[in-house]
């Protein structure tokens, strides 16, 4: 992979899943995991420069990519 263009900063994201750290994650993979679902609202995470872990969708950087997600289908009956 290329380094990050000038001007960009690369982070290592970390997640909290029941109750235990995982990570770090590069944000390419990161995103990925938000969009597989392995990452979902109100879970906690954290990355250098900020001050607390958050849930993931109050995170700046993050936020979009739940701003997108669908809500659930209805069940069938």
């Amino acid at each position: 992979m290329p380094p990050p263009l000038p001007g960009q900063q690369q982070y290592q994201w970390y997640v909290a899943v029941d109750g235990q750290q995982q990570g770090p994650y590069d944000h390419a993979t990161f995103t990925g995991h938000i969009g597989s679902g392995a990452v979902r609202r109100g879970m906690l995470a954290w990355r250098e420069g900020m001050a607390a872990w958050q849930p993931v969708e109050n995170v700046p950087e993050l936020a979009p990519h739940f701003r997108a997600t669908p809500p659930p289908l209805p069940p069938q009956a």
